[in-house]
């Protein structure tokens, strides 16, 4: 910075400049300041020496004005760079008093520094993964939360309250009285993992899988439910072993990790469609307390990584893939693979326009699915009988909680007086009726399709589906009347 004065009082604009110098003053390179001096006595401006008025007062009063102007901008930022660095100092101070205390070593008290130095520096954000947020900001046309934004919402308190969880979680189950309906160690959140265990519900559209993800929701307090990621790819089943699959495969598992961070576009998607919303209630109510955006993989990542138990349903995929996830030794993963009778199924889903396509609406297709699909869940039931097991709809509507017994002991839950409670409020019509709706009475529901359809639709299901049907256990009727009357079971006589 340099303050031009003038040398000769009597001739203003024709004077040369005295330069002074930035090193006489205190800028933002730390030099001193030093004040203009001013003697009233022989009306003067002095500085060190130097003559910077005279006599005339306009020119005085110009000369004070700069330097006073000039001292005072350079004072405004020293206070704000002050108080910036106490803030700093502060904040420092605060995490301090929350780390842990290091072990006493030769009768001295320290610091753990790893962890002072890893709650201290800034969050790690590569280069590639900046230009990726920017690419999904542009590509969705929406905004797209940083780190920080994030960080400042959830990451404070997390290192300590998951700690603390582990710890209480660990007590309970050594005194045998279950935290959240916990049975076994496993389903509590991170324990070594980061992330928690995973119950995977694999079945089709319109199969009856909503009222038991409910149900298994429902089992375990702060569960984050996955519902239908791959919902945002339409309806389509990957099955073949292309790149196209194997993408969908690897999404899955970055999910179950709980790290969605390279798939901004269908998360994004997801956070806006109102089945989601509705199913995940443990993230909204994340976001909405944050105030944060729920369409943010940051944001799913950390509310994912809180969670007790991570529930997923999946939709639009072969099950011959289930065996990539369960080969993966970094997952606690379990499945759940629930088929129904394709007759009652494919009468649902006439009633909806979106299931049109090949692999919804077409029964030829319906069928070639559910028969490589139920040969695969033999040989997944055979080699990872604890990781894998086969449901059924109509056992499950019928003996509905004997079947579910069955199924949370598979899962390592214990079936609480509210998810009894719950249970019975499903499968005996309480609540509001609709489409989607998963509280009927399940007794009836099981196969009143037979009273709607008509035998010309039935017979070319059976027609398509001899195998499957012989498979699940069910009769394929001969007749209208044989489909008509409720005497004769839909069961198979060796079942």
């Amino acid at each position: 910075m340099f303050i031009c004065v003038s040398k000769n009082s009597t001739n203003w604009g024709g004077a040369k400049g005295l330069e002074i110098p930035s090193s006489s003053f205190e800028g933002e390179g730390g030099n001193n300041i030093r004040i203009v001096e001013y003697t009233s006595k022989s009306n003067l401006i002095m500085y060190r020496g130097h003559i910077l008025g005279a006599r005339h007062p306009t020119l005085q009063r110009i000369i004070v004005t700069l330097v006073a102007a000039s001292i005072f901008t350079i004072f405004l930022k020293r206070l704000h760079k002050t108080e910036v660095i106490h803030l700093q100092k502060q904040e420092i101070n605060e995490r301090s008093l929350k780390s842990p205390q290091m072990n006493y070593e030769d009768g001295g008290t320290q610091r753990h520094i790893n962890n002072k130095e890893e709650e201290e520096k800034e969050p790690n954000i590569t280069e590639t993964d900046q230009e990726k947020q920017e690419n999904a900001k542009r590509n969705l046309g929406s905004p797209h939360l940083t780190h920080e934004d994030v960080g400042n919402g959830m990451n404070n308190k997390k290192k300590e309250e998951e700690e603390d969880k582990d710890d209480n979680i660990r007590n309970s189950l050594e005194k045998g009285d279950g935290v959240n309906n916990i049975r076994n160690p496993k389903i509590g959140p991170k324990l070594g993992r980061g992330y928690p265990r995973v119950v995977l519900l694999w079945t089709y559209w319109r199969s009856g899988s909503t009222f038991l993800g409910d149900l298994l929701v429902s089992a375990v307090n702060d569960t984050f439910y996955s519902y239908e990621p791959l919902l945002p790819y339409g309806v389509k089943v990957f099955r073949s072993d292309d790149n196209d699959t194997r993408s969908k495969v690897k999404y899955l598992q970055d999910l179950f990790h709980c790290n969605v961070t390279d798939h901004a576009l269908p998360v994004r998607r997801l956070s806006r469609e109102k089945c989601y919303k509705r199913r995940n209630t443990f993230l909204m109510a994340k976001c909405s307390h944050l105030r944060v955006d729920c369409g943010s993989p940051e944001v799913v990542n950390d509310a994912c990584k809180s969670a007790n138990l991570h529930f997923a349903k999946v939709l639009r995929m072969g099950l011959v893939w289930a065996r990539k996830l369960l080969e993966d030794p970094s997952l606690d993963l379990q499945i759940i693979y629930m088929v129904r009778d394709p007759r009652p199924v494919m009468h649902s889903r006439k009633s909806f326009g979106w299931c049109k396509k090949i692999d919804c609406g077409n029964i030829t297709q319906v069928c070639h699915h559910l028969r490589l699909d139920l040969q695969d869940s033999q040989a997944l039931a055979r080699d990872y009988p604890e990781r894998f097991k086969y449901v059924q709809y109509e056992p499950l509507s019928l003996n509905t909680e004997e079947t579910v017994n069955e199924i949370w002991d598979f899962v390592h839950l214990k079936l609480s007086s509210e998810s009894l409670s719950k249970l019975r409020d499903l499968t005996h019509g309480v609540g509001p009726s609709g489409a989607f709706d998963t509280s009927r009475d399940t007794v009836k529901h099981t196969f009143s399709w037979r009273d709607t359809m008509s035998f010309a639709s039935v017979k070319t299901i059976q027609d398509a589906c001899p195998d499957v049907l012989r498979s699940l256990g069910l009769r394929s009727f001969a007749s209208e009347k044989d489909l008509k009357n409720m005497t004769i079971s839909a069961w198979l006589e060796n079942n």
